[in-house]
């Protein structure tokens, strides 16, 4: 779409211009969600809906395969930024050690959420959905108060999970997701943390690595769908490279609980976006009939 200015000289390209809005957008959108350790998707959907005006569905496979490329990237960079600042054979040994991690949370939360699946049919549980989006913001103001009461030498854990701390926490975070509607990370990072006792720029990597290995499926199968936005998908990954790829670079910067606040935030202003937007009535609205 263009629109010609004055009615002479260089047109208006719009459609360029929403292009350059999504890129943006999606490096921003992705370098918070990553930081955070929280899937992109959650927050980037919603804005591209908002601001393009097309179909819930189309906004939310055009964020996944974002988030797809932007957590992969997050992942890559972060690995890559620690071998420069550590020793390489070391953290060669330290990157292998990160990827099947990953693998291992992917495979027993996906065990976990299947696992789950016949009690989330239940109809009782979908009534509680208003009460879940409670939990997780309760979960993130767990977190923050713990993270701000805790000395800061404290939390700097160098202990790497068990596999079998890796295997219960991949198995609860996604049975407890799929029962509560809540996203993996809300409760696969306090059980890295708290449980596993890894530290928290680990916990971050693995928690948008096993989430970016669960969508990898679903946003081929919406590829092949024709499901994907064909003007935005591709300024939408590009937005989200560079943003994963920031991230990633200066995650080993950042105070661990600086990032463990910044978790703690994101997850409580997007389930309290929820929970205000699930309200069918605001308080005091209601007239009375009688």
């Amino acid at each position: 779409m263009r629109f010609r200015l004055g009615g002479r000289g260089r047109s208006l390209n719009v459609v360029r211009i929403k292009r350059n809005v999504v890129a943006v957008a999606s490096a921003l959108t992705v370098f918070g969600g990553s930081f955070a350790g929280m899937p992109a998707q959650i927050a980037f959907a919603p804005i591209l809906t908002w601001m393009l005006g097309t179909a819930e569905a189309r906004s939310a496979a055009t964020s996944l395969r974002a988030a797809v490329a932007g957590g992969s990237t997050f992942v890559c960079f972060a690995l890559v930024a620690s071998s420069w600042r550590h020793q390489p054979a070391g953290m060669h040994a330290g990157a292998l050690a990160v990827l099947a991690g990953i693998a291992t949370l992917f495979v027993s939360a996906t065990a976990g959420a299947a696992a789950a699946g016949p009690a989330a049919a239940i109809p009782a549980l979908a009534r509680l959905k208003r009460s879940w989006y409670s939990v997780g913001m309760g979960i993130g103001l767990v977190v923050l108060l713990q993270v701000t009461h805790t000395p800061a030498a404290d939390q700097a854990a160098t202990r790497w999970p068990t596999l079998l701390q890796l295997l219960v926490s991949g198995v609860v975070a996604g049975a407890a997701s799929r029962l509560s509607n809540l996203a993996t990370p809300v409760w696969l990072y306090p059980l890295l943390l708290w449980y596993g006792h890894a530290p928290v720029s680990v916990v971050v990597v693995l928690c948008v690595g096993a989430v970016s290995a669960a969508a990898i499926l679903p946003s081929a199968w919406q590829g092949r769908h024709g499901i994907l936005d064909p003007h935005y998908t591709t300024p939408a990954m590009v937005g989200a490279l560079v943003g994963g790829g920031a991230a990633g670079w200066l995650l080993q910067l950042a105070p661990p609980r600086m990032v463990t606040i910044w978790f703690c935030l994101v997850v409580m202003f997007l389930y309290g976006r929820e929970l205000a937007l699930f309200s069918p009535e605001p308080p005091g609205t209601r007239v009375d009939s009688n």
